[in-house]
């Protein structure tokens, strides 16, 4: 695996330590604790190998396993409160913030969020500062953090002395808005007329996180999506059980609350965001992992701490290894998803550093792969040169699948390839013709296109391209793929354009182009 979609604009958009480059937001969301964390990381390791990236992945998934843990404990004790943990930590449809560095981010997010609602149920006056402190470091993580300083609030709240405590969650809060008002606001994805949608939107998210953490609920790599079959009649009755309860007086901890106000605001920000470009689908894995972890503090603080012996004992640790094992094999399906986008994009900016000394500066190939959004051609040329990144060869392109090399073509040809009217075309050198196919006739030095498809080899440089007076000349064009998948243009009759091939770093592996046009010549230009 290697660097992937949104950790390209650290990696390579992002350099320096201005306060644009920090505070600019990614997407909607400031995410400036990350992004330092990632520089040190870039500092000191480089980008020449993703390993200290996936254990930094890791670092955070435990953080939050560990503050989760803290939480549990509180509530069930020392060795129950470790069951919500191993389920959390097995959670394989949540496997994205495992292998995925960028999820850095909801990991502190999550970690120092929790962290701060565990602080402000203490009630200590030093315990609150280190609530305030967490707090503003979930808000500078991810914009999750928002949903956390509403948890936080209403502990505040419901401590009975918010007026002395209350500081605890404006500094964060005004801090954060300071940031929107100067950053973030042109940059929201909010659409509140969404609103409608926020309801069904929330069960569907309860629904999909429910049935995954007792292991009922199967990802599916086609459409990065959780099955929630089982898990909407999980969700019908854990919301019908909170609403019974509540109507017969049933008044748990301040954590419950906060961890549902929490998850509450998170699944409104995403249902007024789940649009177009922007779709957070409420089944979707990304953000699966937040979702359980405050759903796992909630059930703790719900329920009291089991207390089974015996056969009772040995069947939960039963179910317990169930589930887990379960959940745990779901891991390999998110792993094969991850390496295969991974490895296309790899072989992507093989492409692009052939192209380095010729491509435009400002290139971007997310015109391509939207994965690669983050990248033009010289700040990615500079940061490959600063931090070691790799890219794939010629012979690593041409050992990758079929979808691909086209995919790679698809970055090469828009550069290399060019079709114009050969009187507005400037001079250039001839290319060299080697017929591959279509049995063409012979005129002058120039190849003839029979009523069979041309099949030819170019080298750099450029042909002419003659049409006749009856059929037009469709030019298409591969070079790494086998199939002819990218379209040049058409020649219109009776007219003469000239095909330019540009050169770049790989001179020995020729484009090969497909022409059809009974009639047609095709000469070197002279």
């Amino acid at each position: 695996m290697s660097f992937f979609a949104d950790e390209w604009g650290f990696v390579v958009a992002r350099r320096g330590l201005s306060a644009g480059t920090l505070l600019t937001p990614h997407g909607p969301n400031l995410v400036v604790f990350p992004l330092l964390v990632w520089k040190l990381f870039l500092k000191i390791f480089g980008g020449g190998s993703y390993v200290p990236f996936r254990l930094l992945a890791a670092f955070g998934v435990a953080s939050v396993g560990l503050a989760l843990g803290v939480a549990c404990r509180a509530q069930w004790g020392r060795w129950w409160g470790l069951a919500p943990v191993l389920l959390f930590v097995t959670l394989g449809p949540a496997a994205a913030s495992l292998l995925w560095p960028f999820q850095i981010g909801y990991t502190l997010a999550v970690a120092f969020g929790l962290c701060g609602l565990i602080a402000l149920g203490r009630g200590e006056p030093r315990a609150d500062v280190i609530a305030c402190v967490s707090l503003i470091i979930s808000l500078g993580s991810e914009s999750q953090g928002i949903g956390f300083v509403v948890g936080a609030a209403l502990v505040v709240i419901l401590s009975g002395d918010w007026l002395r405590r209350s500081w605890t969650v404006l500094v964060p809060a005004l801090l954060y808005l300071l940031w929107y008002a100067t950053y973030g606001h042109q940059h929201s994805e909010s659409h509140l007329s969404l609103w409608g949608t926020s309801l069904l939107y929330g069960v569907q998210s309860l629904s999909a996180t429910a049935g995954a953490v007792v292991g009922l609920s199967s990802f599916s790599p086609q459409t990065g999506t959780l099955d929630m079959t089982f898990g909407v009649p999980i969700a019908v009755a854990l919301i019908a059980a909170i609403a019974v309860a509540a109507w017969r007086g049933w008044r748990p901890q301040p954590i419950f609350w906060a961890a549902a106000a929490t998850l509450l605001v998170l699944w409104f920000a995403s249902s007024v965001s789940n649009y177009g470009a922007f779709s957070r689908p409420p089944n979707g894995t990304r953000y699966l992992l937040t979702n359980a972890a405050l759903l796992f503090v909630c059930v703790c603080a719900a329920l009291p701490k089991p207390r089974l012996a015996g056969g009772g004992l040995i069947a939960a640790l039963i179910v317990l290894s169930i589930v887990s094992a379960t959940n745990a094999d779901q891991f390999s399906l998110q792993r094969s998803a991850f390496v295969s986008a991974a490895q296309a994009q790899w072989a992507e900016l093989g492409a692009l550093d052939l192209m380095r000394g010729t491509v435009s500066p400002t290139y971007d190939p997310g015109v391509v792969d939207p994965n690669l959004a983050n990248i033009q051609a010289a700040p990615f040329f500079s940061a490959k040169d600063d931090f070691g990144l790799k890219a794939a060869s010629v012979a690593e392109i041409a050992r990758q699948p079929e979808t691909t090399r086209q995919a790679v073509d698809r970055i090469l040809a828009p550069n290399e390839l060019s079709l114009t009217p050969a009187a507005a075309a400037p001079r250039s050198s001839a290319a060299r013709i080697t017929v591959l196919g279509g049995n063409p006739g012979r005129q002058r030095g120039c190849v003839v296109i029979a009523a069979a498809a041309l099949d030819l080899n170019l080298s750099p440089g450029s042909v002419t391209i003659t049409t006749s007076s009856r059929y037009p000349t469709t030019v298409a064009a591969a070079r790494f793929a086998t199939g002819y998948g990218y379209a040049v243009g058409t020649v219109p009759v009776g007219s003469t354009w000239l095909l330019h091939v540009a050169a770049d770093r790989a001179p020995q592996l020729p484009w090969r182009v497909s022409l059809t046009g009974t009639g047609s010549r095709v000469c070197p230009v002279r």
